[in-house]
C-alpha cells in the first residue's frame, strides 16, 4: 500500500517595515506548501510587491505571486505578478490588511531560495494633484506674460 501524500502546510509570515520597505527574509520552497506574507497599511500608499527564486547555484527561477486583501485563507484577490524572473505587481493599496501569497499554479521547484520585498510609498491624495496642476497652469500664465512682455519690449 503506498503512504499517503503529504498534507499541505500553510505557512503565514507576518512582514514588518522599516522606513516603508519590508524584506520576506531568503527561505527554502517546499512545493507542498502556501506560503503567505501579511502585512497591514496605515492610509493609502503606492505599494510594489517584487519576489524572486533561484536554485542552488546561478540559475535563476521564474515565479509567480497573488496579492490578497483580508486574512489568509479568506481574502478578496487583487491581482497577480506575472511569471517571470524577478516577479513584481504594484497597485495603489488603501488601509487595511493584505497578503501576498507564492501562487501554487506555478510552482517553484523543491529547494529553491525564494526572498522578497514590499515597498509603501505615499499616494498622493486628490487635493495635492489639483494643487499641483493649479501650480503648473500658474507657471504657463507666468511664462505667457514674460513672453509678451519680451515681444514688446524688442518691438
Amino acid at each position: 500500500m503506498a503512504a499517503a501524500p503529504a498534507m499541505a502546510a500553510t505557512v503565514i509570515v507576518p512582514i514588518s517595515f522599516s522606513a516603508g520597505l519590508g524584506t520576506i527574509q531568503a527561505f527554502t520552497v517546499n512545493p507542498a506548501n502556501i506560503y503567505d506574507f501579511t502585512f497591514a497599511i496605515v492610509g493609502s500608499n503606492d505599494t510594489l510587491a517584487q519576489m524572486q527564486a533561484s536554485t542552488r547555484g546561478p540559475v535563476v527561477q521564474p515565479l509567480s505571486f497573488d496579492l490578497f486583501r483580508g486574512a489568509p485563507g479568506a481574502g478578496a484577490k487583487l491581482g497577480s505578478s506575472v511569471f517571470t524572473n524577478g516577479a513584481n505587481l504594484e497597485m495603489v493599496l488603501a488601509t487595511g490588511g493584505y497578503y501576498v501569497e507564492l501562487s501554487t499554479t506555478t510552482p517553484v521547484p523543491q529547494g529553491a531560495l525564494v526572498s522578497g520585498s514590499i515597498e509603501l510609498s505615499a499616494a498622493p491624495e486628490p487635493a495635492s494633484w489639483a494643487f499641483m496642476l493649479v501650480g503648473i497652469g500658474g507657471l504657463g500664465l507666468a511664462m505667457r506674460a514674460w513672453r509678451r512682455k519680451l515681444t514688446a519690449a524688442l518691438a
